[in-house]
């Protein structure tokens, strides 16, 4: 019996071993396939971050690719406009210069002096201005807008008279004619004094018209700007003919 007992001992001591050796075993495994999971994880992880930076490198390029075509197109851009801008204002100075030496040429030649030449344009050029509503006065030579706060009182107390206004609008319109006739007379083969001229008489019209419509209650006065405005309108007319 004691030996059979032994038997049985040992029998268990050997299952034993066995079987740590094949939890050691197990354990073994097991813990080579956490490990791989494990660096699976990790080399996942890195793959990413190394993406990352290499998303991050490529779109810093491509930020400044862009941006320096950007800058290009804005530069070329901005060196266009001043470009521009440049030739504008020597073309302005060439024509000024142009402008000059002909109204030297033609002065010379003319009754009229400078003086009342240029009394004629800045009136008509003035006139353009005249907006519905607004009245005028003549203050040196030129008509002004009146922009007075009380402008009944105003006009009654400096004795501003419409017609009075109106007698002054016929007299440049008047002198703008016999400009015109002159420059006719004299100057048929240089034309651009007189295109000017007729530029400044057309504006005119549409302020005319303005004036008109400021008084509206005021028959008489009406008829006589219609009158002036037809009369304008004839004298473009035959400029126009002449000039084309």
């Amino acid at each position: 019996m004691p030996s059979k007992n032994k038997n049985i001992e040992l029998l268990q001591n050997i299952n034993k071993e066995a079987n740590n050796e094949t939890d050691k075993e197990t354990n073994k495994d097991l813990d080579m396939d956490i490990n791989k999971e494990m660096n699976k994880e990790i080399d996942k992880k890195n793959d990413k971050e190394m993406n990352k930076e290499m998303n991050k490198e490529m779109n810093k390029d491509l930020n400044k690719e862009t941006d320096k075509d950007l800058n290009k197109e804005m530069n070329k851009e901005l060196n266009m406009d001043i470009y521009k801008e440049m030739n504008k204002e020597l073309d302005k100075e060439m024509n000024m210069d142009i402008n000059k030496e002909t109204n030297m040429d033609i002065n010379m030649e003319l009754n009229m002096k400078q003086e009342e030449i240029d009394i004629i344009f800045i009136n008509l050029r003035l006139i353009t201005k005249i907006e519905i509503g607004n009245k005028i006065y003549i203050d040196n030579k030129f008509i002004n807008i009146d922009n007075s706060y009380c402008k009944p009182l105003t006009r009654w107390y400096y004795d501003i008279n419409r017609y009075d206004n109106l007698n002054f609008v016929k007299k440049i319109i008047n002198n703008a004619f016999l400009l015109n006739d002159e420059l006719i007379l004299k100057y048929k083969d240089n034309t651009s004094f007189l295109n000017r001229l007729n530029n400044e008489l057309k504006f005119s019209i549409n302020g005319m018209l303005n004036y008109k419509q400021t008084y509206i209650t005021d028959k008489l006065f009406q008829s006589e700007i219609d009158v002036l405005i037809e009369n304008i309108r004839n004298k473009i007319e035959k400029n126009n003919k002449l000039l084309n």
